[in-house]
């Protein structure tokens, strides 16, 4: 039984004939001892979901255009760059601390965040939000890709996990306190945006009909969202 007819099976609450095993190998682990099984592991067994294009969500659900500068730069420790998206509602800017010994080079640490008072936050949500675009083309190449290897998953936004990882999270878990009303607001107009994307790709001629992913359900749970912010939980279906 291949990959794909394996997770089918057993996401059809069937019986395949073995258990589907999920893994991924990260390139910046690459030299380290056992690697290589790994690597192999996952290129001829592995189970996976496998990311492919369609929705381009911009910066939280907007259009934006991206930009970054060099703002400081200290030769084997670390630089600074200063990120800029530049939407319909205005610029948002952040500061990443990037050093040169992780081993991760897309890894960093946060100086600023893009979305860091109220304002921000009502920018963003008061925004007007319109169907997003999906890449058709390149959402069919990539199930093309997977063949038989995997099952091929496209993401949707997410709004309050990226609106967190956008933000300092301590601000988020106060504006749930004190902004109830904006965000409601935000994450009504954001989850309507994403339900209206999803219903515009109805009649595409898709390769393979999508499963769509999101990540961030932990921001959802206790200690970050208390237990006492019923309508909030009620509203997201927790």
């Amino acid at each position: 039984m291949d990959s794909k007819s394996r997770m089918l099976k057993a996401w059809n609450f069937e019986e395949p004939d073995r258990v589907p095993i999920e893994i991924y190998f990260y390139p910046y682990a690459e030299g380290l001892p056992g690697v290589d099984k790994i690597k192999d592991f996952e290129k001829n067994e592995a189970d996976n979901f496998r990311g492919v294009a369609g929705f381009d969500w911009g910066f939280l659900g907007l259009d934006s255009t991206y930009t970054e500068e060099v703002i400081e730069d200290i030769p084997g420790e670390f630089k600074r760059m200063l990120r800029t998206q530049s939407t319909s509602v205005g610029d948002f800017t952040a500061i990443t601390k990037h050093n040169y010994d992780d081993r991760d080079k897309g890894d960093f640490h946060w100086d600023k965040r893009y979305i860091e008072t109220v304002d921000d936050f009502r920018r963003i949500a008061e925004a007007e939000r319109a169907v997003r675009p999906f890449d058709l083309e390149k959402y069919n190449q990539g199930c093309a890709e997977i063949g038989d290897r995997g099952l091929p998953m496209t993401g949707l936004l997410h709004p309050l996990g990226v609106l967190v990882r956008s933000s300092c999270m301590e601000e988020v878990y106060m504006w749930m306190l004190a902004e109830e009303e904006l965000t409601m607001k935000f994450l009504e107009k954001c989850n309507n945006q994403v339900a209206d994307s999803i219903l515009s790709i109805a009649d595409k001629p898709l390769a393979e009909p999508p499963i769509f992913g999101t990540g961030a359900l932990e921001m959802l749970t206790p200690p970050w969202m208390g237990k006492n912010q019923s309508q909030l939980q009620n509203y997201l279906g927790m």
